[in-house]
C-alpha cells in the first residue's frame, strides 16, 4: 500500500473557472438536431441562481479574464439592447415587459378568427341531380361545388338572425349588414346569385334604405369581379342584371344611379306621380288602377320584358305576396348566428310579412343543399 501524501497546492487565480457551456439563457442548439438539449442543464456558466445577489464589488470576479473559446450564441457579445427578431422571446428581455398572452380574450376572438374572413363555403349536404352551369374555378372553389338553375325560374335570397329577424326597422343608412354581420361568405353568395340573374327585383323600401347601393355582383364582392363577368358571359348575359323596383305609390327617385337602365313597376296613380321626371333609359310600367300591386302582374310584366331568370331581393312584404301567389321557385336562406330580439311594440320584421299563409295556404320547402362558412349556414330550398 502506498502511504498517503499531502495534496499539492498549485497556484491559480481566484475566481477563474474552466471553460463551460454558455449561460443557459443564451445556449444555441445544433441546427436540425432531432431532440432539443435541455436549456436549464447543470454546469451553466455565469452567476449561480442562489448566490449572493450583491457580491463583492472589489473582488476578483469583477475582473474576468478573456475566454479562450468564442461564445456559443453569435449575439452573446452584443450590448443588451434587445433582439433583431421579435420571436426571440428569451428570459432576460421578457423581464422588461410581458410577452404574448396565452389566449385571446373572448371579446376579441371574432377579430382574429381567420374563418370569419374566409369567403369559402363548405358543402355539408346536397341532393343529387341539381342543374349545374359552368363556374370559373375561383367561383366553384368558393361556393364549394357547382351551381345552376332551370329556366324560367324565380328565386329569392334572404338572411335572417337566429330568431328569424330579416331587417332592423326603421333601417338607418349603413345598417344593411347588421343581420349578416357583413360576412364575406354571405356577400360572395349574394354576388354569385346576382351573376345568374337577368333582373333583380326589389321593393321601394329596400331602395330607399340603400340609395347608394348598386344591385350588381361586383358591388357586394369585388374580389371576384372578373370571375363574375366570365360567368355572365358564358351564360349569354349582359355585364350586369337589370334592376326592377316595385312601388304602388310611385314614391321612387328615378335619378338614383341604381335605376340607370332600370324598370319601375307601379300603378296608374304611381305612373302619374312620376310624370315626366323619369330620365332616359328608365322605363315605367303601369300595372292597373288599383291601390295595390298584384304579385302575378309584377312577374308577368318582368316576363314580358324578356326576363326568364328573376332574383327577388325585395323585402319580406313583397316576398310574402310572391309566396301567397305561389310564384317563388327557390329560396336561398342564410342563417346568421346573431340574435336580434324584439320589443313588445317592435317593428323588426321576419322573413314573411303582410300575409297569413297557414292554415289556408300551404307552402313547404324541400331542402336542396346546406353549406357552411364559420358560424353561418347557407340553406337552399325548393318551394311548392
Amino acid at each position: 500500500m502506498r502511504a498517503p501524501r499531502l495534496p499539492v497546492l498549485r497556484p491559480r487565480l481566484r475566481g477563474l473557472h474552466r471553460p463551460r457551456e454558455h449561460h443557459r439563457h443564451f445556449q444555441a442548439d445544433a441546427a436540425g438536431a432531432p431532440l432539443r438539449p435541455p436549456l436549464l442543464g447543470p454546469g451553466a456558466d455565469g452567476r449561480a441562481d442562489h448566490g449572493d445577489a450583491a457580491g463583492d464589488p472589489g473582488g476578483p470576479r469583477c475582473r474576468r479574464l478573456p475566454r479562450r473559446h468564442p461564445p456559443l450564441h453569435p449575439d452573446a457579445g452584443r450590448a443588451r439592447d434587445g433582439f433583431g427578431d421579435a420571436d426571440d422571446l428569451l428570459a432576460r428581455p421578457l423581464r422588461g415587459g410581458a410577452g404574448a398572452p396565452g389566449r385571446v380574450p373572448a371579446h376579441l376572438r371574432d377579430e382574429v378568427d381567420p374563418q370569419l374572413n374566409d369567403p369559402a363555403l363548405k358543402l355539408l349536404y346536397e341532393v343529387p341531380g341539381l342543374p349545374v352551369a359552368f363556374l370559373p374555378p375561383p367561383l366553384g372553389e368558393l361556393h364549394g361545388g357547382e351551381l345552376g338553375f332551370r329556366s324560367p325560374i324565380l328565386y329569392a335570397n334572404f338572411v335572417t338572425s337566429l330568431d328569424g329577424v330579416t331587417a332592423i326597422s326603421p333601417l338607418e343608412p349603413g345598417q344593411g349588414g347588421l343581420i349578416s354581420g357583413g360576412a364575406p361568405a354571405d356577400r360572395f353568395l349574394m354576388g354569385l346569385l346576382r351573376s345568374f340573374a337577368e333582373v333583380v327585383v326589389i321593393g321601394a323600401g329596400t331602395l330607399r334604405a340603400e340609395e347608394r347601393h348598386l344591385w350588381s355582383a361586383e358591388r357586394v364582392y369585388p374580389p371576384a369581379v372578373e370571375a363574375f363577368g366570365e360567368l355572365r358571359e358564358s351564360l349569354g348575359l349582359p355585364p350586369g342584371p337589370r334592376l326592377a323596383v316595385v312601388s304602388a305609390s310611385g314614391n321612387v327617385d328615378p335619378e338614383l344611379p341604381a335605376l340607370a337602365g332600370g324598370l319601375i313597376l307601379t300603378t296608374e296613380a304611381g305612373a302619374s306621380r312620376l310624370g315626366g321626371e323619369v330620365p332616359a333609359g328608365v322605363k315605367v310600367v303601369s300595372l292597373g288602377g288599383g291601390a295595390l300591386l298584384d304579385a302575378r302582374a309584377v312577374v308577368s310584366a318582368l316576363r314580358a320584358e324578356g326576363h326568364r331568370t328573376i332574383l327577388s331581393e325585395g323585402g319580406p312584404h313583397f316576398f310574402g305576396d310572391l309566396l301567397a301567389a305561389g310564384l317563388v321557385d327557390e329560396l336561398f336562406l342564410t342563417l346568421s348566428p346573431v340574435l336580434a330580439g324584439r320589443e313588445r311594440s317592435s317593428a323588426q320584421v321576419g322573413l314573411v310579412e303582410g300575409v297569413s299563409l297557414l292554415p289556408s295556404i300551404q307552402r313547404r320547402g324541400r331542402l336542396l343543399s346546406v353549406r357552411r362558412a364559420a358560424e353561418h349556414l347557407f340553406l337552399r330550398y325548393s318551394l311548392a
